[in-house]
């Protein structure tokens, strides 16, 4: 399947939730399938943390590998292309730095200055990224979304949209991810990161675009994607993956500091071999954004925000996730079911942990294909 990189720039000022405002903002997105007369199915795909709309499909028949959730978008697929038109955007402040990811940024130019916003960007939620999304669904002049779901940051995306526009929203899916992250997972990796983002001797306050590659904060970013990458696994990952603390001939961890077991070097060698697809304040902000979300914000209580919804829900959880658990997944979906909304929440089990709602998808794929056609 063979996809293209869409842009929409809604010049016009866009109200932050915290008050701010960007001056105009501009949305990238993909789409797949065909979107019928009635205009009634649409379903919007959220991206996770570190992810990008490129959730399925290639841009050419040259390129090696297919979006992040190829396995259950196409023809005949859970996300069946040949019934719904599926659409796929990059969040605001969406980490992946690539000339294909427009939507608005740190990276994206400040009107005052003529320089890239670096820090001087508004501090943004997960609800802005929502309302920036029903901008680009009003452009193109649809007024209902058959479901939409996303993983992890993604998930998140979709529970606001059930409580921000009920009207619009018939289906749920959110999968890794509840009402907010607890105290422990919002700061390791989350603050962390930011920390250490931060603490580079490069950061220069977010201002390194005109830099060298080896002037940008990367270390520092590095630092950062290491500890999302551990939680994200999981506590088993090693063992179920790698087997045994192997390392590398010769270098024996033993004898010295540097030398590195099979699970250390897979984290730090993996991380280093892609960070530089990622912005460092990108990264701080969509942090900060996830570190902020609680879907009651706004609301007296988390049952005021669920009474506003309409839609059915499928909550989707791995067993062994340690940055969102289980069990707050199942929470909520628990009060859904107590405040008289159609609910069910199912479990998968991956051995990456959290990571599995991305890599994993086929675990549950059938179980959304059950929802998308027949409903709880």
């Amino acid at each position: 399947m063979i996809v293209k990189n869409n842009t929409i720039e809604i010049f016009e000022p866009f109200e932050l939730i915290n008050g701010g405002v960007l001056p105009w903002i501009e949305i990238s997105y993909e789409t797949y399938g065909n979107l019928n007369e009635n205009k009634d199915n649409v379903i919007l795909v959220c991206h996770y943390f570190s992810g990008d709309k490129h959730a399925a499909g290639r841009y050419d028949q040259t390129d090696e590998e297919a979006g992040w959730w190829d396995s259950i978008i196409g023809p005949g697929k859970a996300l069946d292309t040949e019934r719904f038109y599926i659409i796929s955007t990059d969040a605001l402040s969406c980490v992946v730095n690539s000339h294909k990811v427009s939507s608005t940024s740190p990276r994206s130019i400040n009107p005052s200055t003529g320089t890239p916003f670096g820090m001087e960007f508004p501090v943004i939620t997960i609800q802005d990224m929502v309302k920036a999304q029903k901008l680009l669904m009003d452009k193109l002049e649809i007024d209902s979304i058959y479901a939409v779901l996303g993983p992890s940051m993604g998930g998140l995306q979709a529970l606001s949209w059930a409580v921000l526009y009920p009207e619009m929203v018939s289906r749920c899916i959110p999968i890794a991810a509840c009402d907010k992250l607890d105290s422990f997972s919002a700061f390791f990796p989350l603050r962390m990161g930011i920390q250490a983002i931060k603490s580079d001797h490069f950061f220069n306050n977010g201002q390194y675009y005109d830099k060298t590659e080896d002037e940008k904060p990367m270390q520092g970013l590095k630092n950062a994607i290491n500890g999302l990458a551990l939680i994200a696994r999981g506590r088993d990952w090693g063992d179920k993956i790698l087997g045994s603390r192997g390392f590398i001939e010769g270098k024996d961890p033993y004898n010295a500091i540097d030398n590195l077991y099979d699970f250390e070097r897979n984290i730090i060698h993996g991380v280093a071999a892609r960070a530089s697809m990622y912005d460092p304040n990108s990264y701080i902000y969509i942090s900060k954004a996830n570190i902020l979300f609680d879907l009651s914000n706004g609301f007296d209580d988390i049952d005021e925000a669920v009474n506003r919804t309409s839609c059915e829900f499928l909550f989707i959880s791995e067993k062994n996730d340690i940055f969102v658990l289980p069990e707050a997944i199942k929470a909520l979906h628990e009060k859904c079911l107590y405040n008289g909304k159609i609910s069910k929440h199912i479990t998968f089990d991956s051995p990456v942990g959290h990571l599995g709602s991305v890599s994993h998808a086929n675990l549950f794929a059938d179980e959304l294909s059950k929802f998308l056609n027949r409903g709880v």
